[in-house]
């Protein structure tokens, strides 16, 4: 999302987007300023000017929502569903009225919904020889789509085995997760970028599909899962018979547990579906021609072969710096590795892998298909445009360095050994549980901010040291 001033856009009350984001945070849920506030944000947020809009959306993601999403407690996902409660019933809502007719005219009738999904009021162990259709809403985010949504289905999948099963989300979302042999894909567009009134419309989309994708079963022969999805706004906004549906509440499910997502979102997903203890990993769907191209870079370099990714889904206090990256390309060079190198998908992720790449001083070249990787012996191999695709050529890395992002779990679904830097993590929980989940090692490397760079490149090299020495190439001749 392009840098907005805050200061341009004020509410009625005098008070701009900021200041009443500020406001929400600090006040109260259920009172009468939290109230008031979260109403006049989110009436600005559904404002017919596209600039009104697009300004008060991004200041309820980075300032509400995003906060009280990251710190995993019970109290912040109460404060977050009381928020978005009043939102859903603020001026110029453009699906109160639905929510309405679906029995929800006021925000309370919509927090007292969440807290029976909380309470598990409404949930039963599932009999899987009861099930005929299993719907699997995406969480629309891909990091947590590969995380969380991967594994549940992981046990759905096997649970479920002469059920038809269908995953509902965005494209890119549905393809990255859901294997073909097995699965029927149902697109919702949907973005985090859009403003609130468009994701909140998206809801609508998404109980049409539902109603589709259920539409013939008879009632108890069908079961909705929501993994904590955007879509839904974390499971306040039903999309179907709360009866037959299951929510996850990943930010506060295993409240105490030192657990990473992946963990918890198998655990979850074997205690409602699956009683035979699946250990359900994530995972994604790879291409074939990068696979076999990494599998020659591997061969070529004997064994010095590095995945590397600066991509951070667009928050960029995820990051290190320039001139950290800059230094760690270099230090890779240095030490002799062969190196792919992320491209990016958000547009200030590409223009800043670009800017590395033109700052890089040793030799570069490009990958496209797989041949492209044979007798190639340039440092620097730049590839991208997809998850699947920098994830199949990054494949057969010795080892993989990224920031928290969908990339580093996609790598570590793979089996990449992973050295993970979790950079301004908000609280230890948040660490813990975004750390990737893998069948091969993953260390986590935690810094706060810029100032740690050195200190990071330091355990980065200690790392590398002894992966080389643990390398079935180690000690080996070139020849």
């Amino acid at each position: 999302m392009p840098e907005i001033n805050t200061r341009l856009i004020r509410h009625s009350s005098g008070m701009t987007v900021a200041e009443l984001g500020r406001a929400v945070m600090e006040a109260s849920p259920g009172s009468n300023a939290f109230r008031d506030n979260a109403r006049s944000l989110a009436s600005l947020a559904f404002s017919g000017n596209r600039a009104v809009a697009t300004e008060a959306s991004h200041v309820v993601l980075s300032q509400v929502v995003q906060p009280l999403a990251d710190r995993f407690s019970q109290d912040a996902c109460d404060c977050l569903a009381v928020f978005m409660a009043e939102a859903v019933h603020a001026p110029r809502s453009p699906i109160a009225s639905a929510i309405a007719e679906l029995g929800y005219p006021t925000p309370e009738h919509l927090i007292e919904r969440y807290g029976m999904l909380e309470r598990r009021e409404l949930e039963e162990e599932v009999d899987p020889d009861d099930v005929e259709k299993a719907v699997l809403i995406t969480r629309a985010d891909l990091k947590g789509d590969i995380a969380v949504t991967s594994p549940i289905l992981s046990c759905a999948m096997r649970a479920f085995e002469d059920a038809d099963i269908e995953i509902v989300g965005p494209r890119t979302n549905c393809l990255l997760i859901g294997p073909s042999y097995r699965l029927e894909r149902s697109v919702v567009s949907f973005s985090l970028d859009g403003t609130l009134g468009n994701q909140l419309r998206a809801w609508t989309r998404l109980r049409a599909k539902v109603a589709s994708a259920v539409q013939g079963y008879d009632s108890g022969r069908w079961l909705v899962v929501d993994p904590d999805s955007w879509m839904t706004q974390f499971g306040l906004l039903p999309v179907a018979d709360d009866r037959y549906c299951r929510y996850f509440d990943s930010r506060s499910y295993g409240e105490q547990s030192t657990a990473t997502m992946s963990v918890l979102a198998s655990e979850w997903g074997n205690q409602w579906f699956f009683w035979g203890g699946v250990d359900a990993l994530p995972f994604i769907v790879l291409g074939y021609g990068p696979e076999n191209g990494s599998f020659w870079l591997a061969r070529e370099s004997r064994g010095k072969f590095a995945g590397v990714s600066f991509s951070v889904d667009g928050r960029q206090q995820f990051r290190l710096g320039a001139d950290f990256e800059d230094r760690l390309l270099e230090l890779l060079r240095r030490r002799g590795y062969q190196t792919v190198f992320d491209s990016g998908r958000e547009a200030v992720d590409r223009t800043n892998a670009l800017e590395r790449v033109r700052a890089f001083g040793g030799s570069k070249s490009h990958l496209k298909v797989a041949s492209d990787a044979s007798n190639n012996r340039a440092q620097l191999l730049t590839c991208g445009k997809t998850i699947p695709n920098f994830s199949g050529w990054a494949k057969s890395a010795s080892v993989y360095i990224g920031y928290d992002s969908g990339i580093s779990h996609a790598v570590g679904s793979v089996g990449v050994p992973s050295l993970h830097l979790s950079v301004g993590a908000p609280n230890p929980t948040y660490r813990v549980r975004w750390t990737p989940t893998s069948f091969s090692e993953v260390v986590t490397i935690p810094a706060d901010d810029s100032s740690d760079g050195p200190a990071v490149l330091d355990r980065i090299e200690t790392e590398l040291k002894r992966i080389e020495m643990d390398s079935p190439w180690a000690g080996l001749d070139d020849d």
